[in-house]
């Protein structure tokens, strides 16, 4: 007589316990979680891990200010003011939103631009009169420009 099921179980190999309960389930997937953190990580204070490191936080800012010629965090942010005959739709106020927000960028940019070009065209003077002042020859000048 054959009986649909009773033969041997093909069961998934890769699972550790396919007849596990759900409490064996939920302690293994916490086990599985914990393998994953770092030991310096588990702790018996909760309230560790929610403490910000302001050191580094204002080191990044401190870099990022100095990458893009200004601080992104330094002013409010422009509210625009609410026009009439459908002129106010989503996509028109944060149209608005960025043009002002990139003009406030292009004129630090421009200006923090202009300071390094005055300081590159300061230092360039400068070789050039050092130049000048000693006057000997090398056999590599003819080809500066």
């Amino acid at each position: 007589m054959l009986v649909p099921g009773a033969g041997e179980p093909n069961f998934d190999a890769l699972d550790a316990n396919p007849y596990r309960s759900a409490k064996q389930r939920q302690e293994w997937e916490v086990k599985a979680l914990l393998e994953k953190i770092q030991p310096e990580l588990i702790s018996l204070n909760p309230n560790e891990l929610g403490q910000v490191d302001h050191t580094t936080f204002q080191q990044r800012h401190q870099d990022r200010v100095q990458a893009l010629g200004f601080d992104p965090l330094a002013k409010d942010r422009f509210t625009p003011k609410y026009k009439k005959k459908g002129r106010s739709s989503a996509g028109n106020i944060e149209r608005r939103k960025k043009q002002v927000a990139h003009e406030d960028q292009r004129d630090i940019i421009r200006q923090t631009v202009e300071d390094k070009m005055k300081m590159e065209k300061e230092r360039q003077e400068k070789e050039k009169k050092k130049a000048e002042l000693s006057g000997q020859k090398s056999a590599l000048d003819r080809f500066k420009k």
